[in-house]
């Protein structure tokens, strides 16, 4: 049981050991949207300054704050250094494309640089290839969300090192999105370690009740509690995309880390009482602005933003149920082997207190790490 204990407790000191950025959910993504209108091609290229600024530098003078005096100082090589990992192909040969102007948007994560450009291309073009090749040199985790709206008719993808390229005929019926948001899901939540940890907090107690109450009925439990948190996270997920809320990406994922630390404290310490339900559905609400984080403002509407949503819940969903079924399957190993009878005290008894515990103590100095980065940004 000590080995068990020993490699568990050493699984997740390794999480705590790896570098844990104050913000753990603001992946890097830009914003691209191509709009065709009859014969004209025009963009707007959506890109954090964060990124900017580790790609070619932008602060000047270091003090940890870009101000719209650097950020003009610099737009002859920001407009050079997107554009040279831009390509809109027309068959015939490549459009050019030419900015038009440099503005600054802020977003719930931080403040984006916002070029608008417009594309000549060959006359009597039907198929256009986008070509994207920004940060991937650099950060491989790097996604660009694509928004083509065809004279009307939008479609959606996730470009990505795996996927540079994609290309829309024009006039033709629009491809949904619906997998590359799919995927997208997946990648953040296998990407982001806390909604991983409360995760774990979460179901840790009903992984603990296999012996006895059987697994069908833990597992009843656990699926209960997933349905409950993914029902929340979408709708906040859905609300902020739409902008109906917006809460700055400090203030939520320092809320985030409060949410793990107070649900891994209720492991050792029982002071919530028998509301595990509730407490899913309510940090769940939170926890959606973290998830929401990585769709930033998508210029679809209707039913493209319908697949989108449901494309990135879904993933996010299956990677959760993938997981609980994984954490359900060593445990009832544990008790099919009657491994749990080696001690009186069972590895139920020890584990759940015991990675509770670590688990708070990680959670805490992430929140207070992130509330006093908030007071510091204030």
């Amino acid at each position: 049981m000590m080995r068990f204990v020993g490699a568990t407790l050493a699984g997740i000191l390794l999480m705590m050991a790896m570098p844990s950025p104050a913000s753990a959910h603001q992946f890097s993504s830009s914003y691209l949207n191509i709009r065709v209108n009859g014969g004209e091609i025009a963009g707007q290229w959506d890109i954090a300054l964060r990124d900017l600024d580790y790609a070619i530098g932008l602060d000047s003078d270091n003090d940890g704050v870009i101000t719209w005096g650097e950020v003009r100082a610099k737009i002859h090589d920001i407009e050079a250094y997107a554009l040279s990992r831009l390509t809109v192909g027309a068959g015939a040969g490549d459009c050019m494309l030419q900015p038009s102007a440099l503005l600054i948007d802020h977003h719930a994560d931080g403040n984006y640089a916002v070029l608008r450009f417009a594309a000549s291309c060959p006359p009597q073009t039907h198929v256009l290839t986008i070509g994207y090749r920004l940060l991937f040199d650099v950060d491989p985790t790097h996604r660009g969300l694509l928004t083509m709206n065809d004279n009307g008719n939008v479609s959606t993808a996730v470009l990505s090192p795996d996927r540079m390229t994609y290309t829309v005929v024009l006039g033709a019926a629009a491809e949904s999105g619906f997998l590359s948001f799919l995927r997208l899901g997946i990648e953040h939540i296998v990407g982001g370690r806390d909604h991983l940890l409360f995760l774990a907090v979460l179901l840790l107690p009903a992984i603990s009740t296999v012996r006895s109450r059987g697994i069908i009925g833990s597992l009843l439990d656990a699926g209960g509690l997933l349905s409950l948190f993914t029902l929340a996270h979408a709708v906040t997920v859905t609300l902020a995309v739409l902008r109906i809320i917006e809460v700055p990406a400090q203030i939520s994922e320092a809320a985030i880390a409060f949410s793990i630390a107070v649900t891994a404290a209720d492991n050792v310490w029982p002071f919530l009482g028998p509301r595990r339900g509730v407490i899913a559905f309510g940090f769940g609400l939170i926890h959606g602005l973290g998830f929401a984080s990585a769709l930033g403002p998508l210029a679809v509407h209707g039913w493209s933003l319908v697949f989108a949503l449901v494309g990135f819940n879904t993933g996010i969903e299956l990677v959760q149920l993938t997981l609980a079924l994984i954490a359900f399957a060593v445990a009832y190993a544990i008790v099919a082997s009657d491994f749990a009878s080696l001690t009186r005290w069972g590895p139920a008894k020890v584990m759940l207190p015991l990675c509770s515990l670590v688990i708070m103590v990680m959670s805490t100095g992430w929140f207070l790490d992130r509330s006093f980065l908030l007071v510091t940004q204030q």
